[in-house]
């Protein structure tokens, strides 16, 4: 969609996006420029680019769902929340 048409339309579109979860690129003159993304999905494309940009938590995460699928007891969250210094 181009920008001058989504300029006319953009409470409509933001509810859009937000409703259904849907992502609209913008382009201007033909080129993609810029995407409406709903702000939770946003978050969690944050969050797994993070999480895979680090080697050692993305190897833990891989281990656990392992773990999971196998029907084996991981690592308690109060261990992990201590590993992580988070509160």
């Amino acid at each position: 969609m181009t920008v001058t048409k989504a300029r006319t339309n953009l409470l409509p579109l933001v509810d859009e996006v937000a409703k259904f979860g849907k992502t609209i690129t913008l382009t201007k003159n033909g080129v993609p420029k810029v995407a409406l993304v709903a702000s939770d999905e946003l978050k969690g494309l944050l969050e797994t680019i993070a999480i895979m940009s680090d080697r050692k938590l993305y190897r833990e995460v891989k281990e656990g769902l392992a773990q999971i699928k196998k029907g084996e007891l991981g690592t308690p969250l109060s261990e992990i929340k201590k590993m992580y210094n988070i509160k």
